[in-house]
């Protein structure tokens, strides 16, 4: 077993394996050596972290600092430690600030977007807007993590919202939680389902020696995320919202802008902030204390905000019926100020005549 194998044997997730080998495959393209000799020679390692430090600085904060911290550990790893003039050097100007304009898309913009995909696009971004999970959770998600789907199949009532179970393998946080998403997303998800075999066999039959695609993925969406990237950055360019942010090069309505679309449509719906935190797996928000909130707590606060969710479904007008309802809200207080003093009135009447009443009494005796 190689050096790179052994060092991703102290990782269990997927994703984070998948990200060190990518960032150690950079490295060592840039070295130009095999990484099973590497450490055979006598090097400058130094140095080479120096230059390569160099080599991506032009890369996003967030994207250098990855890089850079899987190859500190792959030299730990290896029992070479960097000097501290040396990681001074290369992160003491690394700053994770976002550096790209992010723009989320406006309910009627998502719905020009989602008109230009299939059922497989429609499912996914839709699940993504109105569940506020990661794609790379969705991605992960089996059939058996959405229990709606067995009781649709066997004819039995759905209770909606629909719950989402995100298992604590698949979660970033390593923290299990329940999403929902909305009854719209459901109607989605139906309509993938009736082609997602025949997408999956389709996929086998496609696969080749060196890839060989699984008949028996279990998962909601049994494609990989760069299938899901690709497919969302052909939806923006058929739809006209491919803009590239100058300075950094990314597309401003990048597929992960879909999250803050759901927090920002429950916002607008007037749902406590740390609901909507705890409902997109947010940790350590406001010391934790959101994670007190039950499975009905959450439940009753994305059936408030669904209706900031939907997409296809026209949302009703209110504006003129809230302007009349203004106004009768005022007649009332109107009302009510005028009936306080025909009170007011009325009780002085009676004083008057009940002192009237006395004042004859005295004078009869």
């Amino acid at each position: 077993m190689g050096r790179i194998e052994n060092f991703l044997e102290n990782y269990e997730k997927k994703n984070s394996i998948k990200c060190h080998r990518l960032n150690l495959k950079y490295y060592f393209n840039f070295i130009g050596v095999e990484p099973d000799e590497y450490f055979n020679d006598n090097r400058d390692y130094n140095q080479n972290f120096i230059d390569y430090a160099q080599s991506i600085k032009h890369l996003a904060p967030y994207t250098r600092s990855s890089r850079l911290s899987t190859v500190k550990l792959f030299f730990d790893e290896n029992d070479v430690t960097l000097t501290t003039k040396t990681l001074k050097k290369t992160t003491s100007k690394i700053r994770n600030r976002v550096q790209t304009i992010d723009n989320i898309p406006k309910p009627e913009e998502f719905k020009q977007i989602l008109n230009h995909g299939a059922a497989k696009d429609r499912a996914l971004f839709l699940f993504a807007a109105t569940s506020g999970c990661r794609i790379n959770e969705i991605l992960s998600l089996e059939l058996a993590d959405i229990p709606s789907l067995n009781k649709y199949e066997n004819r039995q009532e759905i209770e909606f919202p629909i719950k989402i179970y995100i298992r604590a393998e698949i979660a970033k946080n390593d923290a299990p939680r329940v999403a929902f998403i909305s009854k719209e997303c459901w109607e989605a998800l139906l309509e993938w389902m009736k082609e997602r075999d025949a997408y999956l066999d389709a996929a086998v039959r496609r696969t080749n020696k060196r890839y060989k695609k699984d008949p028996n993925d279990n998962r909601l969406f049994p494609f990989c995320y760069t299938t899901a990237f690709e497919g969302w950055h052909r939806l923006l360019r058929k739809a006209g919202y491919h803009e590239k942010d100058r300075t950094t090069g990314r597309v401003r309505m990048h597929i992960h802008v879909l999250r803050a679309y759901f927090k920002n449509r429950l916002i607008t719906a007037n749902v406590q902030e740390r609901l909507i935190e705890k409902l997109m797996g947010h940790i350590g928000y406001v010391g934790g204390a959101y994670d007190k909130f039950s499975i009905q707590e959450l439940a009753e606060a994305y059936k408030r905000g669904e209706k900031e969710l939907l997409v296809f479904e026209s949302q009703p007008d209110l504006s003129g019926v809230h302007e009349e309802l203004s106004g009768l809200r005022d007649e009332n207080k109107e009302m009510s100020k005028e009936m306080e003093l025909m009170k007011q009135k009325i009780h002085l009447l009676e004083m008057q005549v009940e002192q009237e009443k006395i004042k004859k009494e005295l004078r009869t005796r």
